[in-house]
């Protein structure tokens, strides 16, 4: 949740509540979490990926601000518009 309240992701389109069933849903892949290397309430770089695509998606995508039809679009926006200033 620190990563979305720095890159300002929450607006009217994506609520605290949808990051936190985006983050549920991504973890809740139980072929890896046997390994130690894959915490159980943790995000792996594969799985953060993941996050960001379904928070993306959910922003501009499904929501009252259908921005775009693709992924990869509502990826590339939530890159430039939040992600961007920080990396």
């Amino acid at each position: 949740m620190d990563l979305v309240n720095e890159c300002n992701i929450l607006d009217e389109n994506i609520m605290a509540a949808d990051i936190d069933i985006k983050f549920i849903a991504t973890c809740n892949n139980l072929d890896f979490k046997g390994n130690s290397r894959n915490p159980v309430k943790g995000l792996v770089r594969f799985e953060l990926m993941e996050c960001l695509i379904r928070i993306g998606d959910e922003k501009y995508c499904k929501k009252g601000a259908a921005l775009f039809d693709t992924h990869s679009e509502a990826m590339e926006r939530l890159l430039t518009d939040s992600c961007d200033p920080f990396f």
